[in-house]
């Protein structure tokens, strides 16, 4: 109903814009505002994949959802910290700790999907590549990128078709997923709507991952976080499947609470862990996609 009547917002990416209009979606030119007829949201739900295989280096396979009813364990990516074990000392991270953290997940069995720290120490302009190329040099595992600028996403899919072996490798072999990463409330960034289209048309899983903190970005109860995610997931689930029929996608709901204290956004408290519980049952049973948190 919402996405419907009220629709999402893509900023600054013309191309899109024509892109949906073309594809049956109701595009205002002059504000950006992008809504989808219910046939359309529909006809998405029944192309989305229930399930797929993500893949690595080397014959690595996982397929989605768990064969045994499991589930799958990731790395982290966010950390701005990194902790020496020889020094015992914090410090921010290096190319050179990106390399070594690709080689502990690569050594894990435990560890089934690498994501890779923000080195410091190289141009932070293309941090987000220098990581990429880093950590392709040090594991075979299925690795999750998230792009920092719209500038560096061309390469970051360059680098992976490299590494799958030719421009349509990543369809056969998708050694990637990526992240587009919505503007909550209700936006798509220029970025992200490029990493949904580039996505589409290499053959990369995406990982649309709202990030929402309950009483900042988002409403501040649980159940009006946990919708209001869910929209920003299913546009981009219509918006992939508009492009691409078919194309393979891992919901990413990641979820915050607002400290009304301080301002900070909380990832480990209570409400936090409920609402991530409540994202991805709800996601699951709504758009019976895979889904992780």
């Amino acid at each position: 109903e919402y996405l419907s009547t009220k629709g999402i917002k893509i900023i600054e990416h013309p191309e899109a814009l024509k892109l949906l209009n073309r594809h049956g979606a109701q595009v205002d030119f002059d504000s950006g505002q992008v809504r989808f007829p219910k046939d359309v949201i529909k006809e998405a739900l029944r192309s989305v994949p229930h399930g797929f295989t993500l893949k690595g280096r080397n014959g690595y396979e996982i397929p989605l959802p768990h064969p045994e009813g499991l589930f799958y364990v990731r790395s982290v990516s966010g950390a701005a910290d990194y902790f020496d074990p020889e020094s015992g000392s914090f410090r921010t991270p290096t190319i050179a700790d990106v390399a070594q953290w690709a080689q502990l997940l690569e050594t894990l069995n435990e560890i089934d999907i690498c994501l890779y720290l923000s080195a410091s120490d190289v141009p932070q302009q293309t941090a987000d590549i220098h990581g990429l190329k880093t950590i392709f040099e040090n594991t075979s595992k299925h690795i999750w990128v998230q792009p920092f600028s719209f500038d560096s996403v061309q390469y970051l899919f360059r680098l992976a078709e490299v590494i799958a072996g030719s421009s349509g490798g990543l369809k056969k072999n998708p050694i990637i997923s990526i992240w587009p990463t919505p503007l909550t409330p209700f936006c798509l960034k220029s970025m992200d709507v490029e990493v949904i289209i580039q996505g589409c048309r290499h053959g990369v899983p995406l990982l649309p991952a709202p990030l929402p903190s309950t009483g900042g970005t988002s409403p501040i109860t649980i159940a009006g976080t946990v919708l209001q995610s869910g929209i920003e997931i299913l546009a981009i689930i219509v918006i992939s499947q508009l492009l691409a029929p078919g194309h393979p996608l891992v919901a990413l709901p990641v979820f915050f609470t607002t400290d009304m204290s301080s301002g900070r956004a909380l990832c480990g408290n209570v409400e936090t862990t409920l609402g991530s519980a409540a994202s991805a049952e709800f996601i699951r049973e709504a758009f019976h996609v895979p889904t992780a948190t």
